[in-house]
């Protein structure tokens, strides 16, 4: 997985091995695929850490993004 911003309103990058780290490089958790096939966010622990709403959304926004081209082929799928 390659480095990339979640939003240009944000502090999140999502970088190699789908770590989601704050810009100055702190560790919030990962982004993972589970056994179905769906990428979700696993959150690191860190006591005294919040994540305002907007941050929340451009996580969302990224995972929906991951996981469009497998939500489509599951319609074909079972559409047929």
């Amino acid at each position: 997985m390659s480095k990339k911003s979640l939003s240009l309103d944000t502090n999140l990058v999502l970088a190699a091995y789908g770590e989601v780290r704050w810009k100055n490089g702190v560790l919030l958790g990962h982004i993972l695929a589970k056994e179905d096939g769906f990428y979700d966010y696993w959150p690191k622990y860190l006591p005294g850490t919040y994540m305002p709403a907007h941050m929340l959304h451009a996580l969302a926004d990224m995972l929906d993004e991951m996981n469009e081209p497998w939500e489509k082929q599951i319609r074909k799928e079972n559409a047929g």
